[in-house]
């Protein structure tokens, strides 16, 4: 959702198939973060609509059918939308958006349509979400992508259905700036969120380091019972060794004396 303030900010709504698509203009985007604001305003106003349109509403229920707790229908929803939804670029000069029931018929589109059939599920099946807008290394200042957060229990989860190797929870790490836009009333607070990625960074740091002193104490006790075998074996060959030179002696003895 790179937004220059040359761009053309316009929605497409989807009509009979006789008249095909009408283009609405809707003016020309205000520079830096006044532009972000406007184009999420939209988006607010799109997920809103679309979370009470029929298709969309008996497509979320499709989704989460047999699923019986909203973690699982959160995941089922976000693996749904990943699985089922393309991802293409907008076309240049345009900040282009639609509503949720043509990205679901046309299964493609940007970041900023893969947020907006996402949450319009998210929410036909009555699961809190947000939206946020990051800024990259390479243009700091601009926010330049946005993804979705949605709450399950007390907990929120990042989800990001337009990178390639997400998961449900993961959350670009290289951000620069972030914001996040309540769509109703509830949203985390950026405190909230960082104790959560830090209790779950902790955690899986305490796992591996706990993994790893498990992997080193069974490595060791391993070497040290090789150790002690290697010390038997070579304790028997020299016990044998023993034996055989004391054997050698004996028959010399007897040898020489059978001579005298």
């Amino acid at each position: 959702m790179t937004i220059y303030p040359t761009e053309k900010f316009s929605i497409i709504f989807p009509m009979t198939k006789i008249t095909g698509h009408k283009m609405i203009n809707l003016g020309v985007l205000p520079e830096g973060d006044a532009g972000t604001a406007k184009t999420v305003q939209h988006l607010i106003r799109l997920i809103r609509e679309g979370s009470q349109d029929p298709t969309i509403i008996l497509t979320a229920r499709e989704i989460v059918k047999g699923v019986n707790n909203d973690y699982e229908r959160a995941k089922a929803i976000f693996n749904w939308v990943k699985q089922n939804i393309g991802y293409v670029r907008d076309p240049r000069g345009l900040e282009l958006l639609r509503p949720a029931s043509k990205i679901l018929e046309e299964k493609i589109g940007d970041c900023d349509e893969h947020v907006v059939l996402l949450n319009s599920l998210f929410r036909a099946v009555g699961l809190p979400s947000v939206l946020v807008t990051i800024s990259t290394p390479k243009a700091p200042d601009v926010y330049t992508h946005v993804y979705s957060m949605v709450k399950v229990g007390d907990i929120w989860y990042p989800v990001d259905t337009t990178v390639k190797n997400s998961y449900f929870g993961w959350e670009y790490p290289f951000r620069i700036r972030r914001k996040i836009w309540p769509i109703d009333y509830e949203k985390p607070e950026i405190g909230a969120v960082a104790d959560i990625i830090k209790k779950a960074v902790t955690g899986a740091y305490g796992s591996i380091k706990e993994g790893m002193k498990e992997a080193v104490k069974t490595q060791l006790e391993q070497q040290k019972q090789e150790n002690v075998k290697q010390v038997a074996e070579a304790q028997e060959k020299t016990n044998i060794a023993w034996m055989i030179f004391i054997g050698l002696v004996l028959v010399l003895a007897s040898l020489g004396g059978e001579h005298g």
